[in-house]
């Protein structure tokens, strides 16, 4: 979905908190939205290390070319709201939502 798509369903959906509880795992949408977290290099050493399970991000369709980055759609589980965030590297790996159209 595109930045004004994720737009539309928080406005749909009554706003940031409303959105938030009708988007994740078990609301009332349908889309299920599952709290990923995510992983960075560990600090000392190899390998990955966690870092927080309560958020969950999801990237939209729509660039922000000037910088080769692009809008992302974060679940904030510490306050219970939906997010649009712009300006997140590229090649960092959040989730990635295909919705059909009719």
């Amino acid at each position: 979905p595109t930045h004004q798509e994720y737009e539309n369903l928080i406005t749909k959906f009554g706003g940031q908190q409303a959105a938030f509880k009708a988007l994740k795992k078990g609301g009332t949408s349908g889309f299920d939205a599952v709290m990923g977290g995510w992983a960075a290099p560990a600090r000392r050493g190899t390998g990955m290390e966690f870092i927080y399970l309560g958020w969950a991000y999801y990237w939209t369709g729509t660039s922000w070319p000037e910088y080769d980055q692009a809008w992302y759609f974060a679940y904030n589980i510490q306050d219970s709201k939906v997010e649009m965030l712009h300006g997140y590297d590229k090649r960092q790996g959040f989730s990635v939502r295909y919705i059909k159209k009719d």
